[in-house]
């Protein structure tokens, strides 16, 4: 009886229950998401590594895999070659690379979801040898198609200022980053320089991903996170907010906020305010956003007093080796730096330099030095193996320093190995199988790269180089931007900061606005001017009638750069189009990678086909040469000629002082009888 009456129950009670909803599913591919090209690995042992993030708010489920799309050299002995799969350190398989899969090959590896966390590493590391009588047989390639399939389910993370950049835009993400500004009415300069430096602060810190700018005037507009600057006068959205926390309505009308509102407008989306009673204040504010400690849950941030942030210094880039030749692994530029050296996993420092720099043809070094883990004692017969850009420097036997608890390794490093972007590996060529790891490079490490800076402008297609020359300074502070009078220019104003904040290698900036009419008032400094319409120019325009086609690119846009003529070794990016709306538009064509690759010369048309470029002035050659530098690169280079200098030295003295010495004795010598009688008489 009691299980007549329980079974309809149950079956009522499937009905009525909510469906749960299906986890979505993401494909990252090597190619299109992660942007990797076929990975070929060859030599006898080769590790490739392969980075992704992982949202925070995405919870992964369970049936994620790897689908690992390869192929190998078929002379490759299978009772001796593998091919092995970690994620996080995390063996996922290891297999033998034999006949069976020597072609197209698909490996399916399943992934527990607890081995995923915000920043990934999988690594994919071969072992090869060729069978007997080849030669050609070391290679693995795995394909750009590879992917990985993660079922997710998206959850509710609760968010402060110190979560920034990520309540607004988020660095870890797969969908494309959206931002809506809110437009201000007759806003001070003050104002649209917190504006620009707000929003180049925030995509900067998501770069180098591109954020798609919108723009509204009140809140309801309002579809994706957001960010409004400005006074209550300014702002009239302000006045919807109501309280932006506690101690707001309290603080002076010298005292910036920076607040930070979950959900608003209708679609309830997340909002940075900065704002103030008085400009001053907004532009208080807008400096604090990442430069003044936030604390850990709080949504209200009070600035009475603007921090002061020292400028950089000339080529201070983030992300690259610093100005000086020496620098240590610590400083090389490399926020991710892999240091411990592993079977599978090398030590990895990647070093880039701006595209002005010229390495020396002498003088390289690299002076490393490691830390001996306790795992080298389960492989004392390893050796080490350090290269540059795949260019094998050293290989150091490991027997002799199994026991010493540091040692230095001093290699030279070949000029025709040095590119724009390298790579300094250490790899572990072990014996026992043994995992690791086993040594770890410290990161006072030294090395030693003289260089010259040399550049031929002005050129346009410098600017997809970290915006070179624009941004020698990386925090823009010897940078104006001037916009024409009234707020139709805002948006223009926006996209250009945006761009910036993708290109130019930093995380703050002190750019300058100033009205279009001041454009040239200062000495110093580099100038992005924008222009609409037809207003008057401080810079004269092109002459179209001697560009082919003149009279049809005289309706387009235009990008040109020139020299500043207030002088100082500066330069004026100008962007002028017939519209304020236009000028918009061609401001945010510049940050689409098919425009900013095409870009040459120093004037180019921006047609809907693609720019037109032209060279219009006269280049000139940039340089900054040290004949110091030079010297101690040769010094380094041939120091074995040292002593041999200095002998050659010491004996050209000597022979210069004999010669004084001689030269003095003749004009006045010693002894002479008429001069000691014309004493004695006087």
């Amino acid at each position: 009886m009691f299980r007549l009456l329980f079974l309809p129950w149950l079956t009522l009670a499937a009905a009525t229950a909510p469906p749960q909803a299906k986890p979505e599913r993401l494909e990252l591919q090597f190619g299109k998401q992660l942007g990797l090209d076929d990975l070929r690995l060859a030599g006898a042992r080769a590790t490739r590594q392969i980075e992704f993030s992982w949202p925070v708010d995405w919870q992964p489920q369970p049936g994620a895999e790897l689908r690992l799309r390869f192929e190998h050299s078929p002379a490759l002995d299978g009772e001796r070659s593998f091919l092995a799969v970690a994620l996080n350190h995390g063996v996922l398989r290891s297999l033998r690379l034999d006949p069976k899969n020597a072609g197209p090959t698909e490996l399916v590896l399943p992934i527990a979801p607890e081995m995923l966390r915000e920043e990934n590493q999988v690594v994919i590391s071969v072992e090869h040898f060729a069978k007997a009588g080849l030669v050609e047989g070391d290679w693995t390639l795995v394909r750009s198609t590879s992917l990985l399939a993660i079922p997710f389910e998206r959850r509710r993370v609760e968010r402060s200022l110190s979560d920034l950049p990520d309540p607004i835009l988020r660095r870890r993400s797969f969908e494309g980053r959206r931002l809506t500004v809110l437009l201000p009415s007759t806003p001070s300069a003050t104002t649209l320089e917190a504006i620009a430096r707000t929003v180049a602060t925030l995509t900067a810190r998501v770069a180098p991903a591109t954020v798609s700018l919108s723009f509204a005037r009140s809140l309801r507009e309002v579809e994706t996170p957001a960010v409004v600057v400005g006074t209550a006068r300014e702002q009239p959205a302000l006045r919807e907010l109501g309280s932006l926390g506690e101690g707001a309505a309290e603080a002076s009308p010298s005292t910036g906020l920076v607040a930070l509102v979950l959900e608003a407008g209708p679609k309830a989306q997340p909002l940075l305010v900065v704002t103030g009673q008085e400009p001053g204040a907004v532009g208080k504010a807008a400096l604090s956003i990442f430069n003044v400690p936030r604390r850990k849950g709080s949504r209200l941030l009070l600035v009475p007093v603007a921090p002061t942030p020292r400028a950089g210094g000339s080529r201070q880039w983030r992300g690259f080796v610093p100005p000086s030749n020496t620098f240590t692994v610590d400083e090389a530029g490399d926020p991710r730096a892999e240091l411990a050296v592993t079977a599978d996993l090398p030590a990895r420092v990647r070093m880039r330099v701006p595209p002005d720099a010229r390495f020396l043809p002498y003088g390289h070094r690299a002076t490393l030095v490691f830390e001996t883990l306790p795992a080298l004692s389960s492989d004392p017969k390893g050796a080490l193996e350090v290269y540059w850009n795949d260019v094998l420097l050293r290989i150091l036997p490991m027997e002799a320093n199994a026991r010493a608890r540091s040692f230095t390794l001093s290699t030279p490093i070949p000029a025709s190995a040095l590119k724009p972007e390298n790579v300094l590996t250490v790899a572990w060529n072990g014996r026992s199988g043994a995992p690791g790891p086993f040594v770890k490079l410290r990161g006072d490490s030294s090395l030693f790269l003289p260089r010259e800076y040399v550049a031929d402008l002005p050129d346009l297609a410098l600017l997809r180089s970290s915006f070179y020359p624009f941004s020698l300074r990386a925090d823009l502070s010897d940078t104006v931007i001037a916009v024409p009078e009234g707020d139709e220019a805002v948006p223009a104003l926006c996209e250009i900061a945006a761009l910036l904040g993708r290109l130019v290698p930093s995380e703050r900036f002190l750019l300058r606005v100033v009205p279009a009419s001041q454009a040239l008032a200062g000495r110093g400094q580099n100038l992005v001017l924008l222009e609409a319409g037809d207003s008057p120019s401080p810079l004269p325009l092109p002459d179209l009638k001697r560009l082919p086609r003149g009279d049809s690119l005289r309706r387009l846009p235009f990008l040109q750069e020139l020299e500043n003529p207030a002088g100082g070794s500066h330069y004026v990016l100008r962007l002028r189009a017939a519209t304020p709306a236009l000028l918009r538009v061609a401001a945010r064509s510049l940050a689409e990678p098919a425009v900013l690759q095409r870009l040459s010369g120093d004037t180019a048309f921006l047609a809907e086909e693609g720019p037109a470029a032209f060279s219009i002035g006269a280049r000139r050659t940039v340089s900054e040469i040290s004949y110091f530098t030079r010297l101690e690169a040769w010094l380094r280079a041939h120091w074995l000629a040292l002593p041999l200098i200095l002998a050659l030295a010491s004996g050209v003295l000597w022979i210069g002082l004999r010669l004084v010495l001689g030269h003095h004795r003749s004009h006045h010598p010693m002894g002479d009888p008429a001069a000691e009688r014309g004493a004695g008489a006087t």
